[in-house]
């Protein structure tokens, strides 16, 4: 007793195997989120202000529930400087990079 002989297959194009395909697809792939933004670079910077400037912005910034950087930054946009929606993202709240 042998193996049975496998039937061929049809011939069908492409197109017409990924247009019965897609349908298939939609219901059990999951579907695409889209890519979250990049991250802006951050870096360190130092600068020297009165204590008392110092104490109000962490003071202020606690209030609201937010870093004393963000709210620098919200500031700093207020001012006019080019501060983008992305540099205000709290880099400390999101997953590491693996």
């Amino acid at each position: 007793m042998g193996k049975r002989p496998m039937p061929a297959l049809p011939d069908i194009a492409d197109e017409e195997i990924k247009s019965r395909l897609e349908p298939l697809a939609e219901r059990v792939l999951p579907k695409r989120q889209a890519a979250p933004p990049p991250r802006a670079k951050v870096v360190n910077a130092e600068f020297l202000m009165p204590e008392t400037v110092k104490t109000e912005l962490k003071v202020r910034a606690a209030q609201r529930g937010i870093s004393a950087s963000k709210l620098l930054l919200e500031i700093l946009r207020e001012a006019g400087l080019p501060v983008t929606d992305a540099d205000l993202i709290d880099h400390r709240k999101l997953p590491r990079k693996s």
